[in-house]
């Protein structure tokens, strides 16, 4: 449903003025900055998020990553995946349908950082991070795209 939804926007699109076509832009990134507002507002309005974001913070700001462990990804993995200690033990006590979202996320995000429907960059003093999010399941996350890292922060339902 969705891909046929997409070419028939594409279409459309492709049958506008150049000058239409600015516009449709211009609302797209409305839209798109509306759908980073509201990820921004949920994550932070959810205290457990927050309480995790700010602990993995203090230890990159330390400069030490001895709060982060290495996720086991697949071989598809582009990224190596370090998860903050406050944001595994959400994991541990996880019933297995959520377990499987995390991992799930986690291993798309190994392999496509900041790409995709899930994903929303937040704003404010937050921003920097990324929150992907299924179902109820919240990650947020941080991409250091030098060193070719994730480091998950925080792990969470809404």
């Amino acid at each position: 449903m969705q891909d046929k939804l997409r070419d028939q926007v594409k279409k459309a699109i492709d049958e506008l003025s150049d000058e239409k076509v600015i516009d449709v832009a211009e609302f797209i990134e409305y839209i798109k900055g509306k759908e980073e507002t509201e990820a921004t507002l949920e994550i932070m309005s959810n205290r457990r998020l927050m309480a995790q974001i700010q602990e993995a913070e203090m230890s990159i700001g330390e400069g030490t990553l001895k709060d982060f462990t290495p996720w086991e990804t697949g071989e598809k993995a582009v990224y190596k995946v370090f998860v903050h200690k406050a944001a595994s033990q959400f994991c541990e006590t996880a019933d297995s349908k959520t377990a499987k979202m995390i991992n799930s996320i986690i291993e798309t995000v190994s392999v496509n950082s900041a790409g995709g429907p899930h994903v929303k960059s937040l704003k404010g003093m937050i921003e920097g991070k990324h929150r992907y999010a299924l179902g109820d399941v919240r990650v947020v996350y941080r991409i250091d795209n030098e060193d070719m890292i994730v480091f998950v922060e925080a792990i969470g339902t809404k």
